[in-house]
């Protein structure tokens, strides 16, 4: 996870169960703007959990009750409009149901999809702030990979 900019993320006390079945208690954090966090953990431990928390997904069987946030930029993200979310977070789920080979310079430029002034057309710009991001992570010699080459 990026926390964008000059935004900043809090979570405090963020409490979540599915289906009534408690997942994550009072887990507490913040990220300083420009700063990459990796969220670990075992299989089953809550970690899409909490990034679902974080985003603000609603899910069927999903319950987050949180003391805090989750908060970014002092401005709750529940209550931001899907268009605000979108510019803030990307995220991609692991899903192996994928039929289109794509390369992972594409899939990384879906995250600038909102920015587009002509949807789905990437701008020179797009393109640039893609490279700088994988270049970030440490993966710009993975830009040419398909994603079927990629482990799980």
């Amino acid at each position: 996870m990026i926390v964008d900019g000059k935004k900043s993320l809090e979570v405090t006390n963020l409490c979540a169960s599915w289906n009534n079945k408690s997942v994550l208690e009072n887990i507490s954090v913040q990220v300083e703007a420009g700063k990459i966090v990796c969220v670990c953990g075992s299989n089953g431990a809550g970690k899409s959990t909490f990034l679902k928390a974080v985003i603000g997904s609603k899910c069927a069987g999903l319950k987050i009750i949180a003391e805090k946030g989750p908060v970014i930029n002092h401005k709750k993200i529940d209550n931001l409009s899907p268009l605000e979310k979108a510019r803030l977070f990307g995220v991609l789920w692991q899903n192996e149901g994928t039929v289109f080979d794509y390369k992972v310079a594409d899939v990384l430029l879906t995250g600038r999809y909102c920015r587009c002034k002509i949807p789905g057309i990437y701008s020179k710009n797009d393109r640039k702030i893609v490279e700088e991001v994988a270049e970030k992570l440490e993966i710009g010699n993975l830009m040419n990979k398909s994603i079927f080459e990629l482990s799980g």
